[in-house]
């Protein structure tokens, strides 16, 4: 056999071949190369533009009008504001003297968990429209903290802890359970107790009052 007649074979036995129908396995799987590739998405400029702005958060501008939520601790009542943003803490509490009836010295505002200075602005804690803060009414004749001299703090806790011998000594408490007694000793709980006195009084008032109840108990 020639080579020509050789070639003709071949090339009719892989016509014949190319003619007859191939069976796949089912787990059977194509390379990769012949997979179908999935369409490929194009944006436009104006498009992309816009999907941008789509997720871009609006600053309030600076002397804007906002109204702001403050919620009070004692009893849970909410008070709306409206005021500029730039005014500054205290102006938010002269506001509010008009509605709770509490002066500005006894009004500590905590937002995120964080006293606001009476002298900084509202833009500054980034407070904007329905921003909601938290109100805590101070105890009168608290303010010792205020005062210029120390000697005046003093005397206002000497007399706190002259009153809360006297009460002790005219009432007669009754013991506390078990379960209370073991209360009482928990270092968290006194953790926590230094925390809310420190909110309602002075640094030094609140230490001598923990010191005063650990003693008592």
């Amino acid at each position: 056999m020639s080579l020509v007649d050789e070639t003709d074979f071949v090339s009719q036995y892989l016509d014949s071949l190319s003619s007859l129908a191939v069976k796949y396995p089912q787990d059977f799987a194509p390379p990769a190369q012949t997979r179908p590739r999935p369409p490929v998405r194009t944006f436009t400029g104006s498009q992309s533009k816009t999907g941008k702005n789509k997720h871009q958060v609006s600053k309030p501008t600076e002397g804007a009008s906002i109204k702001v939520n403050v919620k009070s601790l004692k009893g849970g009542k909410v008070y709306t504001v409206q005021l500029s943003n730039l005014e500054t803490v205290f102006n938010l509490k002269e506001k509010l003297q008009s509605l709770t009836s509490v002066s500005p010295g006894n009004q500590r505002l905590i937002l995120k968990g964080k006293a606001l200075v009476d002298t900084k602005t509202l833009s500054e804690y980034g407070i904007d429209n329905e921003t909601t803060i938290h109100l805590v009414q101070k105890v009168a004749g608290s303010n010792s903290e205020q005062t210029a001299s120390g000697s005046t703090s003093e005397s206002s806790s000497e007399q706190n802890t002259s009153s809360l011998q006297h009460s002790q000594e005219s009432h007669e408490l009754p013991p506390l359970s078990a379960e209370g007694a073991e209360k009482v000793k928990d270092p968290q709980f006194l953790v926590s107790m230094r925390t809310f006195l420190r909110e309602q009084f002075s640094e030094g008032d609140a230490d001598r009052i923990l010191h005063d109840f650990e003693k008592f108990y």
